[in-house]
This record gives structure tokens, sequence and C-alpha cells, in this order.
């Protein structure tokens, strides 16, 4: 349950990149647009993270009484079994708290562990992870979640904003001049629990998330090489989604 969310967080984030290619071909439609945006905004990653993360504790109690040749498996790799389940507990707890709660994960939890080891030296073959790197291992999981709910919240905005400029022939200045006729109110940083940021650019407005190390670059973010369809970037170091000033020269049929 808990690898169908992380897939379901990963294949948000590469819709995000085909969106930003195709929102200003469709920045007429109206209709179309405001259902993109309750879409958008209707997306709970985290709380699909938690619920995956619930199943996840199940299978981990499963795993921790498999045995082979009488000797159970937490044991095999030296695991507390009462710590592994309390780990799991206190995942849990994060993840049910609203953003940015969650990402207190990050400095709990060490980011870099190669989870692919563990397999090299387990009679359960080479797929197998160590029950009680199961903590570690959903946490590695939560900041790319942080990521994609920011991409998502700045997309809404930026939606918001076609429906703006379609309307009045001008861009906003800021998010609030959005509120209340195309949002109800600024969608919030998950990094930060601040609202989103807006930046405009000679060619583009900005609509962006400080990202995960809650520093305001001015929404810049490196490309990913991608050799096939839209580049998703990596959010870092902020979380950006882009509208291009002259929706015209980048609508399709142009």
């Amino acid at each position: 349950m808990l690898v169908s969310q992380i897939v379901r967080v990963s294949m948000h984030d590469y819709s995000l990149a085909c969106l930003e290619q195709l929102l200003p071909s469709i920045a007429s439609e109206a209709e179309t647009l405001e259902l993109i945006q309750a879409e958008l905004l209707s997306i709970d990653l985290r709380k699909g993270m938690h619920r995956g993360l619930i199943g996840q504790r199940a299978l981990v109690v499963g795993e921790l009484n498999q045995s082979l040749s009488g000797r159970l498996r937490g044991a095999w790799h030296g695991d507390d079994s009462l710590a592994v389940l309390q780990g799991l507990g206190d995942v849990e707890e994060e993840i049910a708290q609203d953003w940015p709660v969650p990402l207190q994960l990050l400095d709990r939890y060490d980011q870099n562990i190669d989870f692919r080891t563990f397999g090299s030296r387990s009679p359960w073959g080479q797929q197998d992870v160590p029950p009680s790197a199961q903590p570690g291992m959903i946490a590695s999981r939560i900041e790319l979640t942080a990521e994609v709910t920011a991409r998502l919240r700045a997309a809404a905005a930026a939606v918001a904003a076609v429906r703006y400029h379609t309307a009045t022939g001008n861009w906003p200045e800021t998010l609030e001049a959005l509120v209340p006729e195309h949002l109800a109110e600024v969608p919030l940083d998950p990094c930060t629990g601040e609202p989103l940021r807006l930046a405009r650019t000679n060619t583009e407005l900005r609509f962006y998330s400080v990202g995960v190390d809650r520093v305001d670059d001015g929404g810049q973010e490196l490309p990913t090489e991608s050799p096939d369809g839209p580049q998703v970037r990596q959010g870092e170091p902020d979380v950006v989604f882009r509208v291009p000033l002259d929706l015209s020269e980048h609508s399709s049929g142009q």
C-alpha cells in the first residue's frame, strides 16, 4: 500500500511537468481551467502516505515474525522488534499531522542510507530491507511528498493566475490579488506553513515554495536531464511552477 502511494507521488510530479507545458494552450478554456484548479487543490498526498504507512506497519509485523531455519527475520538483522514498532508509530504520528510537521522526520533519520546494501547480506534475498530500516525508508520519501505537494499548490495558484489574466488582461502583482475571485485563499507552502510566493521575470511568472531547506532563492530551481518527455525538476533549491507572460508564444497552433 505504501509503495502505491510513493508511485502516486511520482506520477503527480510528472503530470505537473506536463501541465506546465500544456497550460498556455488551454488558457482560454475557462471551465477546463476551473476544473483543473479544483482537482489540484483536492489532492492530499500526505493523507495518502499516512494511509499507506498504516498498511506498512501491519506488513512489518508480519516480517518480524518470518523465520528461516528457525531464526526470526528481525533477529537475523539484529532488530529490536519493540523498537521497530515504536519507530513506525513515531513516524505515523508525525505524518498524521499537517505540513510542515512531517518534515521533522528529515532531521531524525539519515537520508543518505543506501537501502539496497542490506539485501546483499540477507538470506531473504537481494530486495530484503531489515524491519529496523523501515522508519528511515519511509522518512526518506517525505521530502519528495512535500515537494510534489508544493508543486500541486503552486500549479493551482498558477491556474488561478491564468484565469485572472483571461478575465482582466493583466497578470496579478501578488497572490493575494487572486483572492477571493479566483482562489478562496492563497495556498500554503507545505515546507514552511506560510503562503506560497510569486516572482516575476521578464518572461514568466514563478509560483513557488522555498523548498525543504526553507531558504527563499527567489523562485530558482535546477532542472534534471530528461531524455523523454518534459523535464521533472529537482525541487532544489525552490519548488517552482512557471507560466510564460506571453501565452500566445507558447500555445499550440500558434
